[in-house]
């Protein structure tokens, strides 16, 4: 009988040592979230857990109207994105206090007179593969993985120009800012580019800024397509 009961209770210990790796394994898994019925992986960084690549959801466009390549995902305008739904409980497009708060955990300096992030933090942001110029290639310690997608622009005649694949990442934020009557999105972007128009230093640099392209407060948005992340709060 003491035999049988040993044997008993071994058998136990097997099935809650089983048990307790199958609860491991299902911790692996939720490190993604599907949206729009696409999966994606996650990455936590500080109190923030953020899509470790790009949205290639319903809408957008691919990079010179190419095949998709779900890497990269798709380029979309500010209404686009403002009109996604239905994502799952507690993510969001991020705001510009999301992105500063990730820039200030890689090491940038964020207050009200400056937003730009170093090359040393970018390195942290940004992918491995993929950048045009060799000594600017990231280092992604955050898993983050942003990648250098480029950007899309359309002019006042509907003429499309698709600019900086491999020098420039760039995602949209929710926030706008008025200037001269017109509400301008904000984005989060990496350039490697050696001519800046924000007088940025030559380099990998990175920050906050408003789109630059021109019309009122509708055909200003639409003007340009770029990538998309999402956030939630841990």
């Amino acid at each position: 009988m003491k035999r049988k009961v040993t044997l008993m209770l071994s058998l136990l210990i097997i099935v809650q040592v089983s048990c307790k790796k199958d609860v491991s394994d299902l911790d692996i898994l939720a490190e993604t979230i599907t949206i729009d019925g696409t999966l994606y992986t996650t990455v936590a960084i500080g109190t923030k857990t953020w899509t470790a690549s790009n949205y290639n959801g319903v809408g957008g466009v691919n990079y010179k109207d190419g095949v998709n390549d779900p890497f990269l995902g798709k380029l979309y305008s500010w209404p686009e994105i403002k009109a996604i739904a239905n994502l799952p409980k507690g993510w969001r497009i991020p705001t510009e206090a999301d992105v500063k708060s990730l820039m200030t955990l890689v090491g940038t300096k964020v207050d009200l007179t400056q937003t730009y992030t170093d090359a040393t933090s970018c390195a942290k942001l940004i992918s491995t593969t993929g950048w045009t110029n060799v000594l600017y290639t990231g280092l992604n310690t955050t898993k983050l993985n942003l990648h250098p997608t480029g950007y899309l622009s359309i002019s006042a005649l509907g003429t499309k120009t698709f600019s900086d694949k491999g020098i420039r990442a760039s995602f949209w934020t929710s926030t706008t800012v008025q200037s001269g009557g017109k509400y301008l999105p904000l984005l989060f972007e990496i350039s490697t580019s050696s001519v800046d128009a924000r007088n940025q230093p030559a380099g990998l640099r990175g920050g906050i800024y408003s789109t630059t392209a021109n019309g009122d407060g509708v055909t200003t948005m639409l003007a340009e397509k770029r990538s998309l992340r999402f956030v939630k709060d841990n």
